[in-house]
């Protein structure tokens, strides 16, 4: 969000999505992911609520409770340490697309229904990104 100061105490429900959505996270490159995303937790004090790692994206609901830590600032050193990793597996190029879509969970009720699109995401990968961040704002 513009003019949104990302540090401070705050649930982010967050999307990181490949470069031109190509299914490039697929096999053991999975479990790296994952794994990073721990480590994550560990260097910044965050903690991810929940994730699931699709093929094409991944899903997060990540708080923040320190307040000098932010969240592009987290996104940018897990993509630069990912991204090294799929190069590694003998990827080429880019792995992630620029920016990532966020959401502030402002309340309970969003915050379980997030929770819930989070872990049946793999079943139902086609539903409308854009219309579930709307609709959590309620």
């Amino acid at each position: 969000m513009k003019d949104f100061d990302y540090r401070g105490s705050y649930l982010y429900f967050v999307t990181i999505c490949t470069d031109n959505r190509k299914r490039l996270l697929i096999g053991l490159l999975r479990g790296v992911l994952a794994k990073r995303l721990k480590e994550m937790e560990t260097r910044f004090s965050i903690t991810v609520d929940t994730s699931v790692v699709m093929a094409n994206h991944i899903h997060m609901i990540v708080w923040i409770s320190y307040m000098e830590t932010s969240l592009p600032r987290i996104l940018q050193a897990f993509k630069s340490i990912t991204t090294r990793d799929f190069w590694e597996w003998g990827g080429k190029g880019r792995l992630w697309q620029k920016g990532y879509w966020e959401h502030v969970i402002r309340n309970e009720r969003a915050l379980e229904r997030i929770r819930a699109y989070i872990m049946n995401n793999p079943e139902q990968e086609r539903y409308d990104i854009e219309a579930l961040y709307h609709e959590s704002s309620r």
